[in-house]
């Protein structure tokens, strides 16, 4: 269900031919692209609710939306209910594997499209990328994106190569350590701060770092109901998750994700003193 009693319908899974689903060399799929995922439900809340002034602003701001690794496409539905009847262009990316599934949803949500906005998917490989294939929207929009930490370096180069203004991030962290590592990357280029505050509060820096007394405090008074018994989030285990209702697994999700807005910073332009250029380098 959506704001304005709008519902939208997004299937796992379509009849497709056998061609459809053989994947590339150097696709990378692995089947996450059918699943709804918790962080991308909590960006759709996020923004069907207005629960930040930030993200509002963002989302005003922005006429040309880029979704990386969109899946199911409900993220990027969402974006389009939320345009606020400003003219917008809105892509929806994955992998190739990806699309006859993702295009498939597009489709049968089409009537929830505003007649303002232009909306597509294309495949988009962050590794495989034309150096010709460089346009800039002016919001990049990613929910999920870092759970395989080996794509980390090429989602740094495809945002370096896209985002111009804002980029819009929802994480669900599973290794901080390993993870931190996006934002150590791209905190030269972009001003990240934390968006909804429903949550967890600790910045980047410092959630799930052992290291942080305020971190550590979160996770040891934190706590999440298993099989209707409380426990520190600090002491859920893999055999824990597995004893967990729905409703509490939901809500052990939500503790763990978070959601950033980055602003891509604007500096001079080394040749010339009086101008400014968006910063993608590194």
């Amino acid at each position: 269900p959506l704001a304005n009693d709008k519902t939208m319908v997004l299937s796992q899974q379509i009849p497709v031919r056998k061609e459809e689903t053989k994947v590339p060399n150097g696709d990378n799929a692995d089947g996450t692209h059918a699943m709804a995922w918790p962080a991308g439900l909590q960006l759709v809340n996020c923004i069907q609710e207005s629960r930040s002034s930030d993200l509002e602003q963002v989302i005003k701001e922005s006429d040309s939306i880029l979704e990386l690794g969109s899946g199911l496409g409900a993220v990027g539905l969402a974006m389009a209910l939320a345009t606020d009847n400003k003219t917008k262009t809105i892509c929806l990316t994955d992998c190739h594997s990806a699309m006859p599934l993702l295009e498939h949803n597009v489709q049968q949500n089409q009537h929830l499209i505003p007649p303002n906005v232009t909306f597509h998917t294309r495949s988009l490989n962050w590794e495989q990328q034309d150096n010709e294939d460089a346009q800039k929207f002016d919001l990049v929009v990613g929910s999920d994106v870092l759970y395989n930490v080996n794509l980390i370096p090429a989602l740094v180069a495809t945002l370096k190569r896209h985002a111009k203004k804002f980029i819009l991030l929802a994480t669900r962290w599973r290794k901080p350590d390993l993870e931190r590592r996006f934002f150590e990357d791209t905190n030269e280029c972009v001003d990240w701060k934390l968006v909804d505050l429903l949550t967890c509060k600790l910045s980047w820096k410092d959630y799930g770092n052992p290291t942080n007394s305020e971190s550590n405090a979160y996770f040891w008074r934190t706590t999440v109901a298993v099989n209707g018994i409380l426990k520190p989030l600090a002491e859920i285990s893999e055999e824990d998750t597995k004893l967990m209702c729905k409703e509490e697994h939901d809500a052990w999700e939500r503790l763990q994700i978070q959601v950033y807005v980055g602003k891509v910073k604007v500096v001079a332009d080394d040749n010339e003193p009086n101008t400014k250029r968006t910063r993608v380098d590194s």
